[in-house]
């Protein structure tokens, strides 16, 4: 099997400039004289919302700011455009861009996915959860594919399986996700570290906490969940809430799906050192963005699956989307994203085991384009034993929300589990999700946990219970547990 080419491809393919044959059209926004105040007025940008949307405020349900009054054109300009999308029975997408800086690309999406009492009156909830996406996808395709892949389902996604249990679903896109290909100067990604996404998802995250009390649903603390890449900001966000004042805090409880922050695993933290350096190595080479590789396989496997790879020479287009999928990223760890199909053991994937492959391939071929270089050298040499220290990380010990940590069993999780072991939460709980455990390198997969066929069963149902059971500030079982 050729494992070394994939895990050296990983390191060579941030360089790519190869062009795409299909464009995702997400628009600069202009006027670069946007007020400062659009990052530090939540409320402002909750009432801009309900100003676009229509929705109804509750009198007395939020506390006015003297200077906030709905409508005003420092609110309207905190909105660089909104809409509303019927995703299946009384279930709906709305989707907004909220200004948070004065640059053309400081624009940030924030999604609802909500049940609708009648049309444009979100019905009323106790439960809500925020998600933050990983690395290489946005919002849509981690947590609700099938709005831009019709060939997925729209009932398969993550986000409507929680709304349909009466959970109101929010979550973030980050501001790289939303940067357009035709961008060659990428210098104002610069400063996109894990501080300024963590600033984003917290603004992200109070937007969504005054909407929900504006709208009759109570000031309330949300669950956050973090995937993958998205995770260490959810840990870094719950990591600083944990010396504020109880009532300054915005996370009620945290789900971290398959990715940590801390290992106890000496060659993993060596594996995360390498991933973080060839970050570094770009940046010391003034290339702030990562060409995400997703769309340079998943486009031309769907296009023309039996032409040679230009990504893995050797393979075809096909070939090198399975291999690239289904088999170990990283030498000496069983880790993958997605359980493969080896009808010879030392050869090539020629499937996928649990997910279906023309829905791993939608997913790759419309991924954002770019990712911000400098975060993902800071979400690695968090984890690097020799990266230096980091204050993410500061205040675990103090950390009190109940936390729920999830690992695929053929996925990267466990070896990060030492995350959960750190924090000082007394209600905590780890789930494995495994199919195969006796067999490691075929088992549930990274991405798997969103886009295969069991994930309701074996994953989203014990999310939602959780979600159900940790809302409204109520602990849930104050133990230490595991759930296999």
């Amino acid at each position: 099997m050729k494992r070394n080419l994939l895990f050296a491809a990983l390191f060579l393919l941030p360089l790519l400039s190869i062009a795409c044959s299909e464009d995702r059209v997400v628009a600069p926004v202009s006027g670069g004289n946007t007020p400062a105040l659009v990052t530090a007025d939540p409320a402002g940008m909750a009432r801009a919302i309900l100003a676009r949307t229509g929705w109804p405020e509750e009198p007395g349900s939020y506390p006015l700011p003297a200077n906030a009054a709905v409508g005003s054109p420092v609110q309207t300009s905190c909105i660089a455009s909104n809409d509303r999308q019927v995703i299946t029975g009384d279930i709906v997408h709305y989707k907004y861009r909220l200004r948070v800086g004065c640059g053309p690309y400081d624009v940030i999406g924030l999604h609802r996915v909500v049940r609708e009492r009648r049309p444009n009156q979100p019905a009323r909830t106790n439960s809500s959860v925020f998600l933050i996406h990983g690395d290489w996808k946005d919002f849509e395709g981690c947590f609700l594919p099938g709005v831009n892949s019709p060939g997925i389902p729209m009932t398969h996604s993550f986000a409507v399986f929680l709304a349909q249990r009466d959970i109101d679903v929010w979550g973030i896109d980050q501001a790289w996700a939303l940067v357009p290909e035709e961008v060659t100067d990428f210098s104002f990604m610069a400063g996109w570290g894990m501080d300024q996404h963590v600033k984003w998802a917290g603004t992200a995250v109070e937007v969504a906490r005054i909407v929900r009390a504006l709208t009759g649903n109570g000031y309330q603390k949300m669950n956050l969940l973090g995937y993958s890449g998205g995770s260490p900001i959810g840990l870094a966000l719950i990591n600083n809430e944990a010396v504020l004042p109880p009532a300054q805090r915005k996370i009620n409880g945290f789900i971290g799906v398959d990715q940590g922050a801390l290992t106890s695993d000496p060659a993993w933290g060596e594996a995360m050192c390498a991933f973080s350096g060839s970050y570094q190595a770009l940046i010391d080479a003034g290339q702030y963005q990562d060409n995400i590789v997703f769309r340079y396989l998943g486009i031309p496997a769907i296009q023309a699956p039996d032409d040679p790879s230009a990504v893995f020479p050797g393979l075809t287009n096909i070939q090198a989307a399975l291999a690239f999928g289904a088999t170990p990223l990283i030498p000496g760890f069983p880790c993958h994203f997605l359980a493969g199909v080896f009808p010879d053991p030392a050869g090539l994937p020629t499937g996928l085991r649990y997910t279906n492959v023309d829905y791993f391939l939608e997913f790759m071929a419309t991924a954002p384009f770019y990712e911000a270089a400098v975060y993902e050298r800071d979400e690695y040499k968090w984890t690097c034993p020799s990266g230096g220290d980091v204050p993410w990380d500061d205040h675990f010990a103090q950390v009190r929300v109940p936390v729920l940590y999830v690992m695929a069993g053929g996925g990267f999780g466990a070896f990060w589990q030492h995350t959960l072991d750190a924090l000082g939460s007394c209600d905590k709980t780890r789930l494995r999700v495994s199919l195969d455990p006796s067999n490691p390198l075929v088992d549930f997969g990274h991405i798997d946990l969103f886009l295969a066929d069991a994930a309701p069963q074996v994953f989203w149902s014990p999310a939602a219970k959780w979600i159900l059971r940790h809302s409204d500030g109520q602990g849930g079982v104050i133990a230490v547990k595991s759930e296999d």
